[in-house]
């Protein structure tokens, strides 16, 4: 990254940046520091399990499968179901959570339909230290994009945070994967014939998906 200092003259010809001049560039590259050591992440042991659904049928817990465990659910069309998980902000500065992707997958099987953080919708400010809940309504869609019985894995959220202008996106990790599975065809009749992740990401871009 490259700051740009506006130059003063001195006797003999040599051109040096003023204190003045300095001291927004080294604010800027200590904040540029903090933000790349500052973390978010999910809190809560793996035993607890920090990571809630409610509203749908489970149809297995594999505590180990995957490296964390996994959670099977069963795909439901249009039904709403509710994920709930926590952040926190494990940096010294206080950070702007401005966006939080659960299901990133690309029109994948659970697509969020609100989501609050600590109650609030975003963005939200977390301090040093501060943890917040996360509460999702989740709807069951798009199964005509996956061949019957196909897994959808969820593995964490993309978080979008920052410290004053600067920002970056991490992926807080679930304390279990989330599986969720795709119907059969009797339950999924409309099923197009490229069902490709290229596909679906062709078809987002047309429709204004997510």
């Amino acid at each position: 990254m490259l700051l740009g200092l506006r130059k003063s003259t001195r006797a003999g010809g040599a051109e040096h940046a003023s204190p003045r001049q300095v001291r927004p560039a080294l604010i800027a590259l200590v904040a540029l520091g903090l933000l790349s050591g500052a973390t978010v992440a999910t809190a809560g042991p793996r035993s607890t399990t920090a990571l809630y659904l409610s509203g749908s049928s489970q149809v297995a817990t594999l505590p180990d499968y995957g490296p964390r465990g996994s959670v099977v659910v069963r795909y439901q069309h249009d039904r709403v179901v509710t994920l709930r998980f926590t952040i926190a902000n494990g940096g010294v500065l206080p950070v702007t959570v401005s966006d939080v992707q659960p299901f990133p997958t690309v029109l994948g099987l659970l697509t969020a339909e609100t989501l609050t953080v600590g109650g609030k919708p975003l963005p939200v400010r977390l301090g040093p230290g501060d943890k917040a809940e996360v509460v999702v309504q989740g709807r069951f869609d798009h199964c005509e994009y996956f061949t019957e019985k196909a897994i959808d894995p969820y593995n964490g959220a993309v978080v979008t945070w920052g410290i004053g202008p600067l920002s970056r996106t991490t992926t807080v990790a679930y304390s279990d994967t989330l599986l969720v599975r795709s119907p059969t065809i009797l339950d999924c009749t409309d099923r197009v014939m490229d069902r490709s992740a290229k596909q679906r990401s062709e078809d987002a871009t047309i429709t204004g998906r997510g």
